[in-house]
């Protein structure tokens, strides 16, 4: 590297990247803490022993922002970086990307900054794993979910979890959307009896696509949340288990939504309702009015107050192995799609 391309160009002569195998171990862009060097391509492959994987959690993380990270990034392959179908996701800006746990025992790890602005970088952690615990983290685990409606559910739903996992789903929607969650069914390990906290197994739910934003609730054992709104077009699910006590799972649903065609001086959200009816084979989807939101809310206050009654028989848990009743279900969502896209034409 000579002193005149130094100069002209910026770029850094440091050296950085290699091959990992030790069982766990640290990485850190060039210079951290302080700035990163302009125009660097760093590549870091993990190998730890077969049979086992690889966890990846960041301790810091600060990047350059850009909308399609087109300045500064780092990729995260699950397996080799040659393989651009091994990609899990590419990052930058200040919001640190979620854990990682790789399908097999290779992660790779890409780092590039342009000519331009640096900031401190990154600083993540990796650490072998026991490939049978976390073997369902490859695809069920770990997702980024953009339809407007569908449903997800713990690994191995509606058999037993595994133990020693951490599972993201995060939900992205378009701008103007807003989403609503829910669960129709729970069982996780309990509460703490000392503590009264959800120490050991737990679903938490988070206002946006990051662990640092507002946690909406923490839940565990068989409580039974109500629906989530989040404030935004973004939401982060994460379940977490501890290597002990395994009950049966969890499921999760999104079957509303938000548009919002506010104009800046007057509010304009409208709801959306996908209706299906198991028993009859039914599927609607419908615009909720002002007055049809006012009685929902009355009919559930109503119904808070009953369930405070000793005697009342227990909801029967929704058949979720019905394909056809799920095919009707996802038409409905074709329909929704066509009303919404009719309404903004309009």
């Amino acid at each position: 590297c000579s002193l005149t391309r130094l100069f002209l160009k910026k770029v850094s002569c440091v050296k950085c990247g290699g091959i990992l195998s030790a069982p766990l171990g640290n990485i850190s862009s060039p210079n951290f803490p302080g700035l990163y060097p302009y125009s660097i391509d760093c590549s870091w492959l993990i190998v730890v022993a077969e049979g086992s994987s690889v966890l990846l959690t960041f301790h810091h993380f600060e990047l350059e922002y850009h909308g399609s990270c087109a300045y500064d990034y780092i990729k995260i392959y699950n397996g080799i970086a040659e393989d651009e179908g091994n990609l899990l996701g590419t990052f930058c800006g200040d919001i640190s990307p979620p854990q990682f746990t790789s399908s097999w025992n290779v992660m790779s790890i890409i780092f590039h900054s342009d000519r331009h602005v640096a900031f401190r970088g990154f600083s993540v952690g990796y650490r072998k794993e026991d490939f049978l615990m976390n073997c369902a983290l490859s695809g069920e685990c770990q997702q980024v979910l953009s339809d407007v409606s569908g449903n997800f559910s713990s690994p191995h739903f509606p058999n037993i979890y595994p133990n020693n996992i951490n599972c993201h789903w995060s939900i992205t929607l378009a701008a103007g959307y807003r989403i609503k969650l829910f669960f129709p069914f729970m069982d996780l390990e309990d509460r703490n009896s000392l503590s009264d906290e959800c120490d050991y197994d737990s679903v938490a739910v988070y206002d946006g696509d990051s662990q640092t934003d507002t946690l909406l609730g923490r839940w565990c054992g068989t409580e039974q949340p109500s629906s989530l709104i989040s404030r935004g077009n973004k939401l982060l699910v994460v379940l977490s288990t501890d290597r002990n006590e395994k009950h049966r799972n969890i499921t999760m649903l999104v079957n509303k939504l938000y548009i919002d065609f506010s104009d800046g001086k007057q509010q304009n959200v409208q709801e959306y309702k996908i209706q299906c009816d198991a028993l009859r084979k039914i599927a609607s989807v419908s615009i909720i009015s002002a007055e049809e939101r006012r009685l929902e809310e009355q009919a559930q206050q109503a119904d808070n107050g009953n369930n405070g009654h000793a005697g009342d028989p227990e909801a029967e848990p929704y058949d979720f192995s019905d394909i056809v009743f799920i095919s009707i279900c996802v038409l409905a969502v074709i329909l929704m799609i066509i009303a919404i896209v009719w309404l903004v034409l309009l």
